[in-house]
């Protein structure tokens, strides 16, 4: 069901309970301002940047690498 069809169904039916979550496949997330972890100093992106999810656990050196806190 697409978003436009969603929108409607909701439209449609008021007084129904529904217990749906929108969900998009391959979101795009970008960046701008401050960015604080608390892994690394706080940065500051003075313009838009892509994000992208870590890979690093699908590294075939990952399987030598240990993190201890």
């Amino acid at each position: 069901m697409g978003k436009d069809a969603y929108a409607e169904y909701v439209r449609a039916h008021p007084n129904q309970r529904l217990h749906w979550t929108v969900m998009v496949r391959n979101a795009g997330v970008y960046v701008k301002g401050r960015i604080r972890h608390p892994d690394h100093a706080t940065i500051r992106l003075d313009c838009w940047h892509e994000v992208f999810m870590n890979t690093e656990s699908q590294a075939k050196a990952r399987r030598n690498v240990v993190f201890l806190d």
